[in-house]
C-alpha cells in the first residue's frame, strides 16, 4: 500500500508515525485519527478532506490548487466518493459559500503562512473556525447594496463600468 508522509511537530496532535493511506486516512498503526471525534464517512477523515479540498494544502505541507479530482487521487478514491463525503460533512462548496467563514482567507493563510508556521496546526485552526461558522449566515441582497453604496463613495459613480464613461 503506497503511504504518503505528512508533516508534522513534534508532540503535536499528528505527531511520528502518522501517515496517509490510500482510501483510509491518516492513521497510526490503525489508531484513532488525529484526534478527531466526527463519524468517519468513505474511510476519508473530515479534517483531511478539508485540508485537501478547500486548503489546498498538500500531504508534503505545500499549497497547491487542487479540484476534485486532484484530492480523488489524492485519496485514491473516485470523484463522486469525494463530492458524497464533501455532503456528507456538510462542507461542500455551497456550505462554504452561505456561511461567515471566509475560505478565500483560509486560503491565503496556507499559501502565504512564513516556514516557521505549521500548516498543519493552521489547518486545525481553520477547520475549527469553519466547523463554528453560523451557515446560512450570508444576506446577499444587503451585501450588494452594501457594495454598492461603498463603490458609490469610493468611484463616485465614475467607475469603469458606469455608464457616464462610455
Amino acid at each position: 500500500m503506497h503511504t504518503v508522509k505528512y508533516p508534522v511537530r513534534a508532540g503535536g496532535c499528528c505527531a511520528g508515525g502518522w501517515r496517509l493511506e490510500a482510501g483510509v486516512g491518516m492513521r497510526k498503526n490503525g489508531k484513532k485519527r488525529c484526534g478527531q471525534n466526527e463519524k468517519v464517512v468513505f474511510g476519508i477523515d473530515p479534517f483531511e478532506l478539508f485540508c485537501a479540498y478547500h486548503l489546498g494544502l498538500t500531504p508534503d505541507g505545500s499549497y497547491r490548487f487542487m479540484n476534485v479530482h486532484d484530492v480523488a487521487k489524492l485519496f485514491r478514491v473516485s470523484p463522486g466518493v469525494i463530492k458524497e463525503a464533501l455532503n456528507a460533512y456538510e462542507m461542500h462548496p455551497d456550505i462554504l459559500v452561505n456561511s461567515d467563514f471566509d475560505v478565500s482567507e483560509a486560503q491565503v493563510d496556507i499559501q502565504l503562512a512564513p516556514p516557521e508556521i505549521d500548516k498543519l496546526e493552521e489547518a486545525r485552526r481553520l477547520y475549527g473556525e469553519f466547523r463554528s461558522a453560523r451557515r446560512g449566515a450570508r444576506r446577499w441582497e444587503q451585501e450588494l447594496e452594501e457594495d454598492a453604496r461603498a463603490n458609490q463613495d469610493i468611484y463616485g459613480g465614475r467607475g469603469a463600468f458606469s455608464k457616464d464613461d462610455n
